[in-house]
C-alpha cells in the first residue's frame, strides 16, 4: 500500500513537474523499492517484491503518454514498461535482496 501510495504521487509529480520523465521516475521507484523492503512487517517480508512491481505499473499510468481511447493508453503502458524495464528489474532485485537479507537476519537471531 505504501509503494503504491508513493509511486502514484512520484508519478503524479513527475508527469506535472517534469513532463513523465522515466530515468526521474525510475530513481525514485529504487528508493521506494527500498523503504518498502525495509518498512514491511516481518512476517510479510517477500511480499515486498512481489507488490514493488504492481506499483511501479500504477505509477506508470501516470507518466505514460495515452491518446484518448482505452487502446492506446494500455500501449503506451506497454511501451513505457518496456522503456523502464531496467529500473523495474532493478527496484524488484533491490527490495528482494532486502527482504532476503532481513529474514535471514531473523532466522540468525
Amino acid at each position: 500500500m505504501l509503494s503504491t501510495l508513493l509511486t502514484v504521487i512520484v508519478g503524479g509529480l513527475d508527469e506535472l513537474l517534469l513532463d513523465g520523465s522515466g530515468p526521474v521516475y525510475g530513481v525514485f521507484f529504487l528508493l521506494i523499492s527500498a523503504v518498502c523492503a525495509l518498512w514491511v512487517r516481518p512476517a510479510d517480508v517477500f511480499t515486498s517484491a512481489v507488490s514493488v512491481p504492481l506499483a511501479f505499473t500504477i505509477g506508470l499510468l501516470l507518466i505514460s503518454d495515452g491518446g484518448g481511447s482505452f487502446g492506446s493508453h494500455v500501449m503506451a503502458l506497454f511501451s513505457a514498461l518496456s522503456s523502464n524495464a531496467v529500473w523495474l528489474y532493478g527496484g524488484t532485485l533491490l527490495a528482494l535482496l532486502i527482504a532476503t537479507m532481513r529474514k535471514a537476519a531473523l532466522l540468525w537471531q
